[in-house]
């Protein structure tokens, strides 16, 4: 029951497209709405992939503007006049274009430190630096958070300091951890886009393939570059072995019982599908790419951490796990799956994560 009078706490995505940075959102939100008033606000588009709570209100303000003057002003009026309308709500925002209206938006509205921008990847990738960074500080008091300490330390001054580090929260109703007999599949799970680095895991199974011939390779995820994966696993010889489903909604359960999930990404934030593969059992390898999301994530055990855009090195990866005893992992030390999901599991509780959030939303 929500108390007469709460606070009320805003949410300010794009959309609540099938990426992880929304998903975080809708976690958080679905957590929150029985405590206070909850809105997700949309900025750029209408879709809603995601399941959110019905105490949610969403929100959509305005559509994508296909990067027109006109549009993206248009976007900026009606978002400050929205926030005018709710001018003692606590405002969080998430990624890096998005901060950037936000702020822009609350100029002026009094809002101080019940603002909080969050980036979402990393830092060092964005093409307009100086101009982030000069809205940025035209935040004030403005709170800032980063998933990792790497990402906090691409800024410095005011939004170094102003700067907390929050993971990501896992979720709640994860099926348990699997631990009987795999199928002898790989799996990976992400936009098909050039930060992913798929044709990398393509490369390295066409070499892990020629000693497995019993095994294939699953990619979910949709993006621009579906038609030349699927050319470059013809090359490869590997056609057969390859599938690309597309989005999987249910994408837990879709990789439960499979060999081992494969992230092999050239920068990340902290990787959800790579936290949520360990807490469900799946022996899982990820390239130690900024901004140390999947660095921290195999800390709690799970896994193996290779060099970013090593071919061999994934492909040996994947022949360790994949001729390991289903829930030991020789990395170098044994690693127990059971013990790594319950680990990771706790570690980012949304209890746990959820906490941190409060403090920087002052509820």
């Amino acid at each position: 029951m929500i108390k007469s009078g709460s606070k009320e706490l805003i949410f300010v995505v794009g959309a609540i497209h099938g990426g992880g940075a929304e998903r975080v959102v809708v976690t958080l939100a679905n957590a929150m709405c029985h405590q206070l008033p909850v809105s997700i606000l949309m900025v750029a588009g209408d879709e809603v992939a995601y399941q959110v709570d019905p105490q949610v209100n969403i929100l959509s303000l305005a559509s994508a503007s296909g990067k027109n003057p006109l549009n993206q002003l248009l976007r900026l009026i009606k978002m400050r006049r929205y926030f005018k309308e709710h001018s003692s709500a606590s405002v969080c925002s998430f990624s890096t274009t998005i901060n950037m209206y936000t702020i822009l938006s609350c100029l002026g509205l009094g809002f101080g430190d019940r603002l909080s921008v969050s980036e979402r990847n990393d830092p060092a990738r964005c093409s307009f630096k100086p101009l982030r960074n000069l809205i940025y500080r035209l935040g004030g008091s403005c709170k800032f958070v980063f998933q990792t300490s790497d990402a906090r330390s691409s800024f410095s001054g005011p939004i170094y300091k102003q700067g907390v580090v929050i993971p990501n929260p896992i979720k709640a109703e994860l099926p348990a951890p699997y631990t009987g007999q795999r199928q002898r599949v790989i799996c990976a799970a992400g936009r098909l886009e050039p930060q992913k680095n798929h044709s990398l895991l393509l490369k390295a199974f066409s070499r892990f393939a020629a000693t497995h011939p019993d095994y294939s390779l699953v990619i979910y995820g949709k993006g621009s570059l579906l038609e030349s994966l699927q050319s470059l696993a013809r090359e490869l010889n590997i056609q057969d072995r390859v599938s690309f489903p597309g989005f999987e909604s249910d994408i837990h359960n879709a990789l439960l019982k499979n060999a081992c999930y494969v992230l092999c990404s050239d920068y990340e934030g902290m990787p959800n599908g790579l936290m949520e593969a360990i807490a469900t059992g799946v022996p899982s390898i990820a390239t130690d790419c900024p901004i140390g999301g999947s660095r921290e994530i195999l800390e709690c055990g799970g896994g193996l951490l290779i060099p970013m855009q090593d071919e061999k090195a994934l492909s040996d990866a994947l022949c360790r796990l994949c001729d390991a005893p289903a829930s030991i992992i020789d990395a170098p030390a044994s690693i127990n799956m059971e013990a790594a999901a319950s680990t990771i599991r706790e570690k980012y509780s949304v209890d746990n994560i959820l906490s941190l959030w409060r403090e920087v939303w002052s509820i």
